[in-house]
């Protein structure tokens, strides 16, 4: 009889400890299905990165471009910084032979008394005109070589633009690259959640099974304990009754 006993509260034990089970399923479910939308989340946030990335590679091509079209302008300005130069020096040439022909004429002018002495005047115009124009050629030849060191500094930070949108490109690559490994991990994780879900359903169906069978055991161990003779002790029955199916 106290075996009995003991048997039906080691049932009942069983009973509750399988409705732990389905709850500890439950719980370990509604972990899974967080674990899934997390997961889904980031993959979320990896393909928002993806994007951001290839828009930072088309923003670097295009400054590629600017940074190209700068240096071929700039190019453009040192040529004609040196074809300035080129023409300053030739009118310093043509300015010095101006001013050597109206020397020419002064002393032509000294040497000769009887010319007008308005010869003299326009020579000597002649050459302070000259001497005008050699400040001037000078002047321009001054700022052509400025423009050269200009048009030098702008190859340079067109070169050093093109370089950093080169880095800017390799960075993005590199970015997608990372994005591409976070979308596996989370397609991964997401896997991982539906396989938890699963073997939680399971858990389940097999602790409700095993709580249907003990019910099914309590019940028959009753049963025959009222039922049979005294040919089978009832404690031995009971007890042959819940574990035969172990």
């Amino acid at each position: 009889m106290q075996q009995a006993q003991f048997d039906i509260q080691q049932a009942q034990f069983d009973i509750h400890q399988a409705q732990f089970d389905i709850q500890q399923a439950l719980f370990d479910i509604q972990q899974a299905q967080f674990d899934m939308q997390q997961a889904q989340f980031d993959m979320q946030q990896v393909q928002f990165d993806i994007q951001q990335a290839q828009f930072d590679i088309h923003q670097a091509q295009f400054d590629i471009q600017q940074a190209q079209f700068d240096m071929q302008q700039a190019q453009f300005d040192m040529q004609q910084a040196q074809f300035d130069i080129q023409q300053a020096q030739f009118d310093i040439h043509q300015a010095q032979f101006d001013m050597q022909q109206a020397q020419f004429d002064i002393q032509q002018a000294q040497f000769d008394i009887q010319q007008t002495q308005f010869d003299i005047q326009q020579a000597q115009f002649d050459i302070q005109q000259a001497q005008f124009d050699i400040q001037q050629a000078q002047f321009d030849i001054q700022q052509a070589q400025f423009d050269i060191l200009q048009a030098q500094f702008d190859i340079q930070q067109a070169q050093f633009d093109i370089q950093q949108a080169q880095f800017d490109i390799q960075q993005a690559q590199f970015d997608i690259q990372q994005a591409q490994f976070d979308i596996q991990q989370a397609q991964f994780d997401i896997q991982q959640a539906q396989f938890d879900i699963q073997q939680a359903q399971f858990d389940i169906q097999q602790a409700q099974f095993d709580i249907q069978q003990a019910q099914f055991d309590i019940q028959q161990c009753t049963n025959s304990r009222t039922a049979l003779s005294i040919k089978v002790p009832s404690s031995f029955l009971c007890v042959f009754i819940i574990f035969r199916h172990f």
